[in-house]
């Protein structure tokens, strides 16, 4: 049975893509786990909770960057496809030149309004807002080079970066803060990890892609881009909106207990976002060929769902020696939440993966019945909150019913 599977593994290439790229981002969220806890015991509650709100300012970013990273997976998948690997090499000096000005924008407005900024925020140290501006000149060029090794198809080296962007963040918080810098050393150490994880990919990339660059009409890549940007932005609301709504409708220590039950479930969707990085540029790459291409989507799908089924059987098993661990035991009255929960964003993950699915093939209609659910869910929140637990359901029945409709439009 054992060896079966090995077999199976060693043979099946989408399977080791999976796992390696897997290993991959669980090691980057695990080591994200130790710097948030570590900078957290060493620099105490008002400190890290300015670090917190840089953190959400990057959590707010994920939607352009992946947006970024889809649209330049789909194109080098495409090209490779076409063997028009000129023009790949084309599309990444250009992709670097419009993205390195723009990050110099953002970071110069940042920079610039810093002292506003820092008001707002009740920060009192207008310097670390500057010192975290750095970080625009490197998040969107990562998320380039990371997408054009997603379209190569590339997930070794994807994956390392990932784990060398997580071990340096972590390792270079500990050694600033250890010589004195405290917040202004985890705050360095994000902009310096995103360094050296572009370094990594861009020198990688190199020995890929062709010196000979043949020029690409831009039409077709601005024209997916906004369709990608809309759904990466309703998939941004659907995991975020939900806290925010508890946090204006509950008292602090109950939102609280929600943050935590809700952090939990992330981790479901989080795990299985490397499944949908590993099928797109394949599906993508067989759809430009005229190849057969649903194969590949079940069997994304079959992986997906055996991974959320296994992390909500746990997390019904020993629902107290999950959130004892992670969180302590002051968290534990959110127990009976945590399966309902874990199963929702196993939902999530599953919609996810179909709307990828759908990206990859150059089909837009899903958008609508997304952008519907993501509208049903707040206003179903913002209506219905009596209890955490009705909360909690309403989003199981909203990921239920969209991951059904995501079907029927597949039809």
């Amino acid at each position: 049975m054992i060896n079966k599977l090995l077999n199976t593994i060693k043979n099946d290439t989408l399977v080791k893509q999976n796992i390696i790229l897997f290993a991959g981002t669980m090691t980057l969220n695990v080591l994200n786990y130790f710097y948030h806890f570590a900078v957290g015991r060493i620099l105490g509650p008002a400190d890290y909770g300015i670090l917190a709100v840089f953190f959400s300012i990057i959590y707010i970013l994920f939607a352009p960057v992946n947006t970024i990273q889809t649209i330049l997976t789909k194109f080098t998948a495409d090209f490779i496809a076409k063997n028009e690997t000129g023009k790949v090499a084309y599309l990444l000096k250009r992709s670097l030149q419009i993205l390195g000005y723009i990050s110099l924008l953002i970071f110069g407005i940042f920079f610039l309004f810093s002292p506003q900024i820092a008001k707002f925020l009740l920060i009192d140290n207008i310097n670390y807002v500057r010192l975290f501006s750095i970080a625009f000149l490197v998040i969107f060029v990562t998320a380039v080079t990371r997408g054009f090794l997603q379209g190569y198809q590339n997930f070794k080296i994807l994956s390392a970066s990932l784990i060398l962007e997580g071990a340096a963040k972590f390792s270079i918080a500990l050694l600033l803060i250890y010589f004195g810098f405290n917040l202004y050393g985890a705050i360095v150490a994000i902009s310096l990890a995103l360094l050296f994880s572009f370094l990594f990919t861009f020198y990688y990339l190199q020995k890929l892609i062709p010196k000979d660059a043949i020029k690409v009409d831009s039409s077709a890549i601005y024209a997916y881009s906004l369709p990608v940007l809309i759904t990466m932005m309703v998939i941004t609301a659907m995991y975020t909106f939900d806290v925010i709504l508890v946090k204006h409708f509950f008292e602090p220590v109950t939102a609280g207990l929600y943050a935590a039950a809700s952090l939990l479930g992330k981790i479901i969707f989080f795990a299985s976002y490397s499944f949908s990085w590993v099928m797109f540029p394949k599906i993508a790459e067989a759809y430009s060929k005229g190849e057969e291409y649903k194969h590949i989507f079940r069997k994304s799908l079959l992986l997906v769902s055996i991974l959320v089924a296994i992390a909500v059987f746990v997390y019904w098993l020993i629902p107290d020696l999950v959130v004892g661990l992670l969180f302590g035991v002051e968290y534990l009255a959110v127990t009976d939440l945590i399966a309902p929960f874990g199963l929702a964003m196993g939902l999530f993950s599953i919609a996810f993966i179909v709307t990828n699915y759908y990206l990859s093939t150059n089909r837009t209609k899903f958008i609508y019945v997304l952008a519907a659910f993501a509208i049903l869910e707040i206003a179903a929140i913002w209506f219905f909150h009596q209890t955490l637990e009705q909360v909690v359901n309403i989003l199981l029945a909203t990921m239920l019913a969209l991951v059904i409709s995501l079907f029927i439009v597949r039809k």
